[in-house]
Formats: structure tokens, C-alpha cells, sequence
């Protein structure tokens, strides 16, 4: 084991669910001034002193460390996708909605 599965599957570039939210976690590499999902990056390893920040290699090689952020997708984007309401909450879709 990686510790990469522990974001879901390694690669597969689908959304995470997260304390009931669908999203990604970005990291930033600061040379590529790019934004990459955890899963895109190697080597990653936690700050020993603030536990939110990643020392990481980012695709391109480059040696980083940068904030975990979490990314939510926004309504809009889950209801165009066919998700709809919380992706947890099973009584909204089979009993017709939230009232």
C-alpha cells in the first residue's frame, strides 16, 4: 500500500466522498503554478509540524510542499452529472425531495 489509496483509487480521476461531500484534495506546485490532485503526486509525505501541509514531488519532479486543500463540486456541477441532493441522504431522492 502507497497511502495514496487512502484518497481513493490511485489514477482514477474520479471524485473522492469526504464527511459527505464529493471533491478532490489539490496541492500546489508553486514552479509549474499548477494545482494537481493528491493522487497526481509522488512522495508525499506530511509536514512534521503542521499536519494540513504535504512535502511532495509534483508530475513535472519538482519538489514541493503546499497546503492540502479540499475542492468541493457545487451543486450545479453534481446536478448536470445526474447526483442529485446529498449524496448520503438516500430518503431525499425515495420519498419524492426534501419538503
Amino acid at each position: 500500500m502507497t497511502g495514496k489509496e487512502l484518497y481513493g483509487p490511485v489514477g482514477a480521476k474520479e471524485p473522492i466522498l469526504f464527511n459527505g461531500k464529493l471533491g478532490w484534495i489539490r496541492v500546489f506546485c508553486r514552479e509549474c503554478a499548477i494545482d494537481y490532485d493528491i493522487r497526481e503526486v509522488d512522495n508525499e509525505i506530511t509536514h512534521p509540524a503542521a499536519l494540513h501541509v504535504a512535502r511532495f514531488d509534483c508530475p513535472k519532479g519538482h519538489h514541493c510542499e503546499a497546503r492540502r486543500l479540499w475542492n468541493s463540486y457545487d451543486d450545479d456541477f453534481l446536478k448536470t452529472c445526474g447526483i442529485k441532493g446529498d449524496p448520503l441522504n438516500t430518503d431525499v431522492e425515495r420519498n419524492g425531495g426534501a419538503k
